[in-house]
């Protein structure tokens, strides 16, 4: 962690004072140890169904088949890509002592949803209608997985802007421009030749608007469990 912008972060108490140390630690140490020796990161709870063969190089994957945001429980990249250490330099710069004491997943699921927001990319989660509520089926394809696009290095520099890449397992998706949905469209159509998927538009909050909204739902949480208590004393 020494040469990402968390490093200093690590050395202050408002990281280390949080009931969910060993998860935000968890979710640091995966992104730095794939950023310096690169590979694939997978959770111990993911069985693997067939062998991962034909992977594009740098990747996220979505949460489950109705989320609408990305998870950092699988995903690949090669030695010192930018990605994972942009999201670490995302993280340090969004970082809140008080939103990580108060909410689990800051630095996973939900700092990951930040980022990709944060690179301008309205990305798009898109998975068999017929898989099941969460996983896919061994017949399906995997799925898509996203990379932010000003940081991918797939298709030989093929993007431009800063839109997100979609690739699919095993077969070659055309790019397309996200700004231009039919191109999209015909894009997705090419790929899987079938009409039996469907997308979830993402749409997330980034940096203060996103500590705002946590805190706020935390204090309506405490707020209901405060009047709650009060009315069963006056019932008791």
């Amino acid at each position: 962690m020494r040469n990402t912008s968390f490093h200093a972060i690590l050395n202050s108490d408002d990281f280390w004072n949080t009931p969910y140390l060993f998860t935000q630690l968890s979710d640091l140490l995966r992104l730095a140890v794939v950023y310096h020796s690169g590979g694939l990161y997978t959770d111990t709870d993911i069985l693997a169904l067939r062998p991962f063969k034909n992977l594009a190089k740098n990747y996220f994957h979505a949460l489950d088949n109705d989320a609408n945001i990305p998870s950092n429980a699988l995903f690949h990249f090669e030695r010192h890509h930018p990605t994972p250490k942009n999201f670490l330099e995302f993280l340090a710069d969004t970082f809140s002592p008080l939103i990580s004491r108060l909410w689990y997943g800051t630095l996973g699921p939900f700092g990951l949803m930040g980022f990709f927001r944060s690179n301008g990319c309205a990305f798009r989660i898109l998975t068999p209608q017929n898989a099941p509520a969460y996983h896919p089926d061994p017949t399906e394809p995997i799925g898509i997985r996203m990379s932010p696009l000003n940081y991918s290095a797939v298709n030989d520099g093929a993007f431009n802007g800063t839109h997100c890449s979609a690739e699919t397992s095993g077969r070659n998706m055309e790019t397309s421009n996200y700004h231009d949905v039919e191109e999209e469209d015909r894009a997705l159509a090419r790929a899987f030749s079938s009409d039996n998927f469907f997308s979830h538009e993402v749409q997330s909050m980034t940096g203060r608007r996103l500590a705002l909204f946590m805190l706020l739902f935390t204090l309506i949480l405490w707020c209901a469990y405060t009047i709650g208590r009060g009315v069963n004393s006056v019932m008791g």
